[in-house]
């Protein structure tokens, strides 16, 4: 009966996650579109960092009751949904043709990001000095790419609605409570979850690489397909980078930060090294201009393998 309860929790805490996401986005793009920012900041930044919430969420609330392994393991888990679930399943769906020179930059950006997070754990335990650099870097990303899209914007364009002010403190107000609710829906998710590694006596390290990675990574998910289906590919691919880079260097930065803790060896010779597979598989296809869908069916075969490997281990033990 408890454990029925505990996932009824989860449950109702990933509907409601993914709700208030969805409402963040929505009011933030258009609170950026009364302001005029310009519109490749919404899909690159905006919209990255907006999916990026509830792993944000996740990590200050697990860091603020000490499970920061388990924010660490979400983070780790959030990459592999994205890279193999996310986007093998929308490059299966449509091949995404690869031609932003935005992409150039997000590429290498990824890649630093997959070093220095992975030199953070490498010793076995996160400080408060390796997280506070990666939470910097993250900070440094945000600043660039908003400095990026101001300068690629083309200033000839301008946009043609201007909304009253009402309208702007309406959709402020909206954004703010769509980030109220994410962080409450967040802490139920986790009371949850915990309840459940605990009463399996499986690891919370494992608890976030699986379910809550996949159901944190669900807005990620619905934004790419709807983006594909309309023909924005670069937006469905700096979404899914753009929140990586989050994961790695926001995520685990301001769990470390908050609460510094001892790194399971599992993070380094398992999730870090599939991760780390999947964004040079990912780099792979980008120098060739294209994501087939026989590359999309490899990255989820390779998520699938590794998801039936954890699912084993666990049984296992």
């Amino acid at each position: 009966m408890e454990f029925l309860l505990n996932l009824g929790y989860i449950v109702i805490a990933i509907a409601l996650i993914i709700t208030s996401s969805n409402v963040f986005i929505s009011s933030a793009s258009k609170v950026a579109v009364i302001l005029n920012v310009p519109s490749i900041i919404i899909g690159t930044l905006l919209i990255g960092f907006g999916n990026a919430l509830p792993e944000l969420a996740i990590s200050i609330t697990s860091a603020l009751n000490d499970c920061t392994r388990l924010a660490i393991g979400n983070a780790y888990g959030s990459n592999l949904v994205n890279s193999g679930l996310v986007l093998g399943l929308i490059s299966i769906i449509s091949p995404i043709a690869v031609h932003s020179l935005l992409l150039k930059r997000e590429i290498p950006w990824l890649f630093i990001s997959m070093l220095l997070a992975t030199v953070a754990v490498s010793n076995g335990e996160l400080s408060r000095t390796e997280s506070a650099v990666l939470l910097t870097l993250c900070i440094i990303y945000i600043i660039t790419s908003v400095n990026t899209g101001i300068e690629e914007a083309n200033s000839g364009e301008d946009e043609k609605q201007k909304a009253k002010k009402g309208e702007l403190l309406l959709q402020t107000v909206i954004t703010f409570a769509g980030l109220i609710v994410l962080s409450l829906s967040s802490k139920l998710f986790i009371y949850g979850a915990v309840n459940i590694a605990r009463l399996l006596e499986i690891s919370e390290l494992v608890i976030g690489i699986t379910i809550i990675a996949f159901g944190t990574s669900v807005p990620e998910l619905f934004s790419s397909i709807i983006a594909v289906r309309r023909k924005e590919n670069d937006l469905a691919i700096g979404n899914l980078i753009g929140s990586n880079i989050f994961n790695l260097l926001g995520v685990i930065g301001i769990a470390g930060v908050i609460s510094p803790s001892v790194v399971e060896n599992d993070v380094l010779c398992r999730d870090a090294f599939v991760a780390a597979v999947m964004t040079l598989f990912l780099f792979v296809c980008t120098c060739s201009k294209k994501i087939t869908r026989i590359n999309g069916i490899i990255l989820v075969l390779m998520y699938a393998v590794y998801i039936t490997y954890m699912i084993c281990n666990v049984i296992i033990r």
